[in-house]
């Protein structure tokens, strides 16, 4: 394992490489240094296939990895079962939730 961390602003956009941004860190004994910060699209291009291509293969070679992206969830699931509504979705998720992924 590399003595690197990465940190990832993470995007799925069709241009995801212009909004991904990768933090890579040094781990020591004293605890991170920062050695680099780069948008996904000045190494690996700005759309999302060679974006999370590239991404995916710096994640293997360094092995650690922290990532930050949107949780979401289609409008549909929003509307019909939540009511539009967080304080929906949060009431479905504590009663039953998903039952069927596919549903």
């Amino acid at each position: 394992m590399s003595d690197r961390v990465l940190g990832v602003d993470f995007s799925g956009a069709a241009d995801a490489g212009r909004s991904t941004w990768v933090t890579e860190a040094h781990l020591a004994e004293g605890g991170l240094t920062v050695v680099d910060c780069y948008r996904a699209a000045a190494k690996w291009g700005p759309d999302r296939e060679r974006a999370h291509a590239g991404l995916r293969a710096r994640v293997a070679e360094v092995g650690t990895a922290g990532l930050d992206f949107p949780f979401s969830l289609p409008s549909p699931v929003l509307g019909d079962r939540c009511g539009g509504t967080w304080q929906g979705l949060l009431d479905w998720l504590a009663d039953d939730g998903p039952t069927d992924p596919d549903a």
